[in-house]
């Protein structure tokens, strides 16, 4: 599980600043599927 700091990063990165789902998770240090994961979720 990850925190609502990290929630809130994963969302900023995909939505307001346009990047993939690998480059959020290298951005983050994450790994590709947990961003795919938390993306879904609003």
């Amino acid at each position: 599980m990850i925190d609502y700091e990290t929630f809130c990063k994963i969302h900023d990165h995909r939505t307001r600043q346009g990047l993939s789902i690998v480059q959020t998770a290298q951005a983050l240090g994450l790994h590709a599927e947990t961003v795919s994961k938390w993306s879904r979720i609003e």
